[in-house]
């Protein structure tokens, strides 16, 4: 637009440099034609593993493990390995970056060049006054400047449009329906029919977990509203896959999976079938923020007595009385001359104490232990353990 804008200045004022300036339109474009070429080229590396910001997170994230197994420079060496290709790939981007960019300001300067030149044999002839002649040229000038800033940010582009598709990639991959309106939404009891379930995970599909054999046909079982069981077995063979089939988490390939008699799992709506069930994952997430905000997030409107009676029930309420520090020292909270003064300010503290990101300044027990609180502060009519959070089940269920 800018370059337009400058040629009919141009041509307003003179003619004749008006066309040199039209002459040299073509060349601007071709250097336009050339970086859009360039922004649509991928320089991505092709390297096999891991990434090198992914090694180098997982590397702090597990850096107790790393350090107790001396892996320091096993992990340094991959991720030098890892840099390579990724390096390689920006030698290559900086390479093309760059020659777009000079190209792109090669055709602007020979547009200059020419312009000036018949605009100064103009002057001299006294075809044009001074006037006329330096405003045409400087609006040429000016347009082309603007049109040859479009190559300067052509790295950022780059990096734009690469996170963009990555991002449109997870947009259209496949969802689990939690945030849609589809299926039935109706109250549940909590009886579930597994009848001859078959199922491998979408990302393994020739690898099935459940399936015919000689002795079952794929797996049955059933539990009753108000029921309790666990599942046992040996590692790898789908006990957690039967609770993320029940979550909803993934869908069976084949059989039946009923949920109170007459519902198959894959009729109901995602988000109403787990906003009635209580789930423990067996490495459970706390968010950063306050413990009370973090059991919230199981039902948003409870109210201060109806956490400290899950808590309690989750057996948790004693020790996170015991994170009210806050700064204070507990012969300081014995100085309190009112004994509900300095229940309340323990309350305050405790259920207000930060724990960090990913729960990090609780142990294992206690995030999981939180993590039952919040999953039974909404009274689910099903409630579902994973792995170690079985453990820490001492109330009734």
């Amino acid at each position: 637009m800018s370059l337009l804008t400058g040629i009919s200045i141009a041509l307003a004022y003179s003619i004749e440099v008006g066309l040199v300036a039209v002459m040299c339109v073509p060349l601007i474009m071709i250097s336009g034609l050339v970086q859009s070429c360039c922004n649509r080229r991928r320089f991505a590396s092709d390297a096999e593993g891991l990434s090198p910001g992914t090694i180098m997170e997982q590397g702090l994230r597990g850096i107790a493990s790393v350090q107790a197994y001396g892996l320091e420079s096993k992990v340094g060496r991959d991720y030098d390995f890892a840099l390579e290709p990724e390096s390689k790939g920006k030698v290559k981007q900086g390479m093309v970056a760059g020659a777009v960019f000079g190209f792109t300001q090669f055709s602007v300067f020979v547009s200059f060049a020419l312009v000036f030149y018949v605009g100064s044999q103009l002057l001299v002839k006294a075809k044009i006054d001074f006037v006329s002649f330096f405003t045409s040229v400087l609006a040429v000038m000016f347009g082309a400047l603007g049109a040859s800033t479009v190559a300067a940010d052509f790295n950022s582009r780059q990096r734009g449009l690469a996170a963009a598709a990555r991002i449109y990639t997870t947009f259209d991959g496949p969802t689990d329906g939690s945030h849609e309106d589809q299926g039935d939404v109706v109250p549940i009891e909590g009886d579930i029919t597994f009848q001859s379930v078959k199922f491998s995970y979408p990302s393994r599909p020739d690898s099935s977990i459940f399936y015919a054999s000689d002795t079952m046909d794929g797996v049955s079982l059933h539990v009753a509203p108000g029921e309790s069981i666990g599942l046992v077995g040996r590692s790898g063979s789908g006990k957690s896959t039967v609770l993320q089939i029940v979550m909803r988490f993934y869908d069976i390939t084949g059989g039946s999976a009923l949920l109170d008699k007459n519902k198959e799992f894959t009729d109901l709506n995602v988000k109403a079938l787990r906003s009635q069930i209580g789930y423990v994952g067996q490495l459970p997430t706390l968010f950063n923020g306050t413990v009370k905000e973090n059991i919230l997030l199981g039902k948003e409107d409870a109210t201060d007595e109806e956490i400290i009676a899950a808590c309690k029930l989750a057996q948790c309420h004693e020790f996170i009385l015991n994170l009210a520090d806050g700064g204070y020292s507990w012969a300081f909270l014995g100085l309190l001359s009112a004994v509900h003064l300095q229940i309340d300010f323990c309350y305050c503290l405790g259920y207000d104490t930060h724990v960090g990101p990913g729960g990090n300044i609780l142990s294992g027990g206690q995030k999981q232990r939180v993590a039952i609180a919040r999953a039974i502060i909404k009274q689910p009519k099903m409630l579902i353990l994973v792995g170690y959070a079985l453990a820490c089940t001492c109330f009734p269920v």
